[in-house]
């Protein structure tokens, strides 16, 4: 179950988008590390170290202009979801992860708030 670190979110990138699966798998890993410094209380700074790993890699690491509507959407019929709860790997610490229930709408509202509210 731990090796779907970064999968939940980098699925939905690679199938709106068609970017290669471990393209998509590294940004869904920027977007566990946002969920778990807001579900998890993992640290926020993680985020930036993983996306400058990944742009050092020559991979892309800018989430934010790929958690589009239809990407969001597709969230709503991931495999892991059990009512209106997802699944999630979250990361702990470094090196050390676990699983967790979220609702839907909380990974949405985590990935992308609302900037009026």
């Amino acid at each position: 179950m731990l090796l779907n670190l970064g999968h939940t979110v980098g699925h939905a990138i690679e199938a709106a988008t068609g970017m290669l699966h471990g393209e998509a798998v590294g940004l869904g890993l920027v977007a566990a590390c946002r969920v778990s410094a807001a579900a998890s209380g993992m640290r926020r700074d993680l985020e930036h170290e993983v996306v400058a790993a990944l742009r050092a890699s020559g991979l892309p690491g800018d989430l934010d202009p790929y958690l589009t509507d239809d990407v969001l959407g597709r969230l709503q019929v991931d495999k892991k979801r059990i009512g209106g709860n997802l699944r999630f790997i979250a990361i702990r610490e470094v090196g050390a992860c676990e699983p967790i229930e979220l609702a839907v709408t909380e990974l949405r509202r985590i990935l992308r708030p609302d900037p009026a509210a």
